[in-house]
């Protein structure tokens, strides 16, 4: 950004200077050659600029993805555990009823086999014994009734292990439901971050390429740089009579700006997607947050919470210390501090570190004075 502001200085000063009638011609004409290598070197240094920021906002909106499918991975990890324990405990309760159905079975046998076996002796002694016969009938029907409750309990347990094994049989289809739907949302989350690798490779090279046209650029201006002194050298009495030109560099920041001042210190601290702190790294809410926290006031932890705080500022009513967000309406994916001359800080995505930007996005949001 400061390039480009040298550069369009620069111009300015040429212009005033050609409205005199004192330079040399031959060294005009040097200082046009040398401003038109610099504006090519410039347009192309911008087109590489845009090309790198659409690649970083894109990333932005993935990392934006990557938080809300680890929210969701996250989700389903516990409900597969909750699954699990009740699928644990249901079949703790099935295996217990199937032993108590064994048992009783067991003891049906028992009495079964006895009857079988003394079944005569027992009869026979059973009428002997009868007073007349309604006691006979009596203690036959005791002996029905000793049976079916036998049959009755063993029903009743065997419909409860019936109903136990749908209900595990339901948490099981459950539990495959999750386990699938976290298989599928890993495998979305690998792609993303796969392309999320790919897109970090060409911004690596829009970088390379990006460095070597500010270097150019750098070159060209140096050149400009000297033609120009040398013509003013050549025209101060000329500028002394027309009133010198005062060429504005944008300084509007407030260098007092404790926020700002605060946040500079974390200049190159890496992005990490959730990250809070400048230990371990900051994401780009996180990163917000922390800065204001430090001075005890709370904006919340996400682009949505931070939307909503203070008072909605339009870009041409920023001011340092502003924070700046990003994305599309109703959907904010990225926020910032804003740092005065049409930049702002923050910590852009993954594999980049906190730093100061030209905010020539075209997904700005608005920006929100919080005090």
């Amino acid at each position: 950004m400061y390039v480009k502001k040298k550069y369009i200085t620069l111009i300015i000063s040429a212009l005033l200077l050609q409205g005199t009638t004192f330079y040399a011609e031959p060294l005009t004409e040097q200082l046009q050659k040398q401003q038109k290598q610099l504006q090519d070197n410039q347009a192309i240094y911008n087109s590489i600029e845009t090309e790198k920021e659409a690649l970083e906002i894109k990333i932005q909106e993935y990392d934006a993805q990557i938080e809300e499918l680890m929210m969701k991975i996250e989700k389903n990890k516990e409900r597969i555990e909750k699954t699990e324990s009740q699928i644990y405990a249901t079949e703790g309760e099935i295996k217990k009823l199937e032993q108590e159905i064994e048992e009783g079975k067991n003891l049906r046998d028992k009495r079964l086999s006895s009857l079988y076996k003394n079944g005569l002796n027992q009869y026979l002694s059973l009428i002997l014994r009868v007073e007349n016969f309604d006691d006979l009938i009596n203690k036959i029907d005791s002996m029905k009734r000793i049976s079916d409750y036998d049959k009755e309990i063993i029903d009743g347990l065997q419909e409860k292990a019936d109903k136990l094994n749908k209900i595990s049989a339901k948490l099981a289809k459950t539990k495959s439901y999750l386990l699938d739907l976290k298989k599928s949302d890993e495998k979305r989350l690998e792609k993303i971050n796969k392309v999320i690798e790919e897109q970090k490779k060409v911004i690596e090279e829009l970088e390379a390429k990006r460095r070597v046209y500010a270097s150019r650029i750098t070159e060209a201006q140096m050149l400009v740089n000297e033609t120009l002194a040398k013509i003013e050298e050549m025209n101060r009495q000329s500028l002394q009579d027309t009133g010198e030109a005062s060429v504005s560099r944008g300084g509007n920041t407030d260098s007092n700006n404790e926020v700002l001042i605060y946040a500079f210190k974390f200049l190159g601290t890496p992005y990490k997607w959730g990250g809070i702190s400048a230990d371990t790294g900051f994401d780009c809410s996180g990163f917000t947050q922390y800065v204001y926290g430090h001075f005890g006031i709370e904006i919340g932890r996400t682009t949505w919470d931070q939307i909503k705080i203070g008072v909605p500022i339009s870009r041409e009513e920023l001011q340092v210390g502003d924070l700046v967000l990003f994305g599309k309406k109703g959907n904010p994916t990225h926020v910032g501090i804003y740092a005065g001359n049409n930049t702002y800080i923050h910590a852009p995505h993954t594999g980049d570190v906190v730093k100061i930007s030209a905010m020539t996005r075209n997904d700005f949001i608005t920006g929100r004075r919080v005090k």
